[in-house]
């Protein structure tokens, strides 16, 4: 006589029988060698199996993986992982299984039990749900699928604006920074002419005009000079005419004599001249991450390497300051919208970008591809 489930629970085995043939999961019990004993109505009506047909036959003639599951749960273990189990139809299916060993009271091993939790749609499993789920599932995977194309396509159409915009952006400061440099710059150069004029007659002026036309012209050299930082902050000449490794030195020059930050810089002399849109991600790319250590890390010392490794560009920007908080919501806050520009640039050339921060600074670092060759 075959050993059917009673033999295995006792005197509750109508109860229990009801109780696991109510699960939603196919459930497999089998003795310590691997002899299958208890196979659910779940488990018959999903892979054809009557349980009549699987007494007493080994689990590795169902299952592959059945000398690995008996030999891991039968030394004191527990099995996890994919089996590929066969269908009566001769059909192989892959789903996730957990195999676990029932032990008696002093706690020795009797046997193991399975719970193999199917994924439907795997392998042609979903052949043998019921109709109206099937219906139910096919359509709303069609609607999700539609929904997750509309949400590509928006996603698409929005880098797509983001690109634009900052062309727009660099190509508007490119003009500002012009007209500032030519047409308010050439003004200033004529007031300063007008006011050089007026003071050989300075003579002829009482000591206070004479006093406040000297502070005028004082005051015109000033503005001239803030005009032409801001002009070259916004787009530097230097980065058009002479290239990235000009206009870094020029601008962290600048910027340590403006902010008392040290800044170390590692540029080789031989680095290559990068496209023109790779050259300007890049100059921003610092631009931004020195003014947020001035502004927020506390820092006097930072560094800026930029190298050429095979086909990628790497530029790192560190300093030695307080760092950004852990707390993702604090460190998504204190990525402002510069930040965050960066990052559009970055994805714009294919680039990543990496920030590391803890209590004893940040690094910035950013991988471009270089394609197409380079430029000298």
């Amino acid at each position: 006589m075959k050993p059917g489930p009673s033999k295995v629970i006792g005197h509750d085995a109508q109860w229990l029988r009801a109780m696991l043939a109510s699960i939603n999961a196919a459930i497999i019990a089998t003795d310590l060698p691997g002899k299958i004993i208890y196979w659910n109505e779940f488990a018959e009506k999903l892979y054809g199996w009557p349980s009549a047909d699987l007494l007493n036959r080994d689990l590795v003639e169902l299952a592959d993986e059945g000398d690995q599951v008996r030999d891991a749960v039968t030394t004191g273990g527990s099995w996890r992982g994919i089996l590929k189990l066969k269908g009566k139809d001769g059909a192989s299916f892959t789903p996730f299984a957990t195999f676990s060993p029932v032990l008696n009271f002093d706690k020795m091993p009797l046997g193991m039990v399975g719970i193999i939790h199917d994924i439907p749609g795997t392998n042609g499993t979903e052949a043998r749900l019921p109709q109206p789920l099937r219906e139910s599932r096919r359509d709303l995977e069609k609607r999700a699928h539609e929904r997750t194309t509309e949400l590509n396509a928006a996603n698409d159409n929005l880098h797509e604006l983001s690109g634009r915009l900052l062309r727009m952006q660099d190509d508007e400061r490119r003009r500002i920074a012009r007209e500032l440099h030519d047409s308010v710059g050439q003004l200033l150069a004529a007031v300063s002419i007008n006011s050089a004029s007026v003071e050989a007659e300075a003579a002829k002026l009482s000591p206070v005009a004479a006093r406040a036309l000297s502070e005028n012209a004082g005051l015109v050299g000033e503005i001239n000079k803030e005009i032409r930082t801001i002009s070259h902050l916004l787009h530097p000449p230097l980065l058009d005419e002479a290239g990235l490794t000009s206009a870094l030195s020029w601008y962290i020059r600048g910027f340590s004599e403006r902010s008392n930050i040290k800044v170390a810089v590692d540029i080789p002399p031989d680095f290559f001249r990068p496209p023109e849109e790779m050259e300007i991600a890049i100059f921003r790319i610092v631009q931004e991450s020195l003014t947020n250590i001035h502004r927020h890390s506390g820092s006097m010392q930072a560094s800026v390497r930029l190298a050429h490794i095979g086909d990628r560009v790497v530029v790192e920007i560190k300093d030695s300051g307080k760092g950004m908080s852990s707390r993702p919501e604090m460190r998504a806050r204190r990525e402002g919208v510069g930040i965050r520009g960066m990052r559009e640039r970055i994805r714009q050339l294919g680039g990543v970008l990496e920030i590391r921060s803890d209590s004893s600074g940040t690094t910035v670092e950013v991988t471009l591809p270089v394609s197409g060759g380079v430029s000298t």
